[in-house]
């Protein structure tokens, strides 16, 4: 996943079904470094998102340690990739023809139901 620039949620979701369906799980699964920043509490289509490095941690606090940009913007960690790989995965091994569109619904989903959505 290309890091540190400006992307559409959209466009990153999109990123993750092409390789997907052209490579299979395993090579969507080999890009295991990263998470999505953001300032949205939500993930829409146009929500525009920042890939970083997971955060760091303070082993005497325990606190996160965020990217530089992301704590300049207000930004925070909202999910993991490989919280989004399981989730295109399982919805597209259940309908390889699913739009960007519903897999968003279905990352959403996921989010607030900590479940997969049945297609």
């Amino acid at each position: 996943m290309i890091k540190e620039k400006s992307r559409s949620f959209k466009d990153i979701i999109e990123d993750m079904k092409d390789i997907y369906l052209e490579f299979g799980d395993e090579k969507l699964i080999e890009d295991d470094d990263w998470c999505i920043y953001t300032v949205e509490e939500k993930l829409e289509p146009n929500t525009e998102c920042y890939v970083f490095d997971y955060p760091d941690y303070d082993d005497e606090t325990g606190e996160e340690i965020l990217p530089e940009y992301a704590v300049k913007h207000q930004m925070k960690c909202v999910t993991t990739c490989e919280a989004l790989q399981d989730v295109i995965a399982n919805s597209l091994s259940q309908r390889s023809d699913l739009t960007v569109e519903q897999l968003i619904d279905a990352v959403n989903y996921y989010f607030d139901n900590i479940a997969f959505m049945e297609f």
